[in-house]
Order: structure tokens, then sequence, then C-alpha cells
């Protein structure tokens, strides 16, 4: 493992990766990562957010909508940004725990449901 890692990690990163390996829990890491990345964005003030639309957005309209969530939220925002065509327009966001759906299938099962309970 050191000849594989060594100059090219963090020495606690070997250090953790050699301890994972020497306790037979190698499978924990993308767990770890997951909760390392957690607390890095955290202590550092940093929300991942993911938007959904049906169509691609360009970039001018991805970095307003970044801009407009960090003024929102106070924090840096790393968006990711997901192509759904089934959402027919609009905008879904997914952040800090919370959804936040603004598109037109939506509103469509919105207003089907309100039509079938009408009846």
């Amino acid at each position: 493992m050191d000849e594989a890692f060594a100059g090219k990690v963090a020495p606690y990163l070997l250090n953790t990766l050699r301890l994972l390996c020497e306790r037979a829990q190698a499978n924990q890491l993308p767990q770890a990562a997951v909760r390392y990345r957690e607390r890095y964005n955290k202590a550092h003030g940093i929300i991942e957010a993911r938007a959904f639309t049906a169509q691609p957005l360009g970039e001018a309209l991805q970095q307003k909508l970044v801009a407009r969530l960090a003024a929102l939220t106070g924090k840096q925002v790393l968006l990711t940004v997901q192509t759904d065509p089934a959402l027919l327009g609009g905008i879904r966001l997914e952040m800090e725990g919370k959804e936040f759906d603004g598109t037109v299938r939506r509103r469509l099962d919105t207003l089907r449901r309100d039509l079938l309970r009408a009846n």
C-alpha cells in the first residue's frame, strides 16, 4: 500500500487506509469518505444542492441559481444538475435534507389528485 500511495496522498489518509485494511474494514471506505465530506463542508460553510430540470441548464442559469442559493443560505453552494425529461418543466431542488419542487410534473400530479378528490 505504501508503494501505491506514498507521496500521492496525505500521510493521514494513508494511515487511515492502512488502518482500515488491517482491521479488514476497507469496505467502510466509501461511507467514511461521505462522512468526511459532510464534516468538511459543515466546517467550511459549504452546502451541496442538487437541481433536477426537464431541460439542461445553461452555465449562466446555473451561476444565477448558485448565487441565489448562496444569498438565501449565507453559505457557499456546490450545485449538481441532473436532467429528467419526466419533470416536463420547472425545477426541483434538494438541499440540506429538504426538497423544493416547482416542477410541472408535481403541479399536474397535485391537480389530478385534487380533481379525483372532488369527485
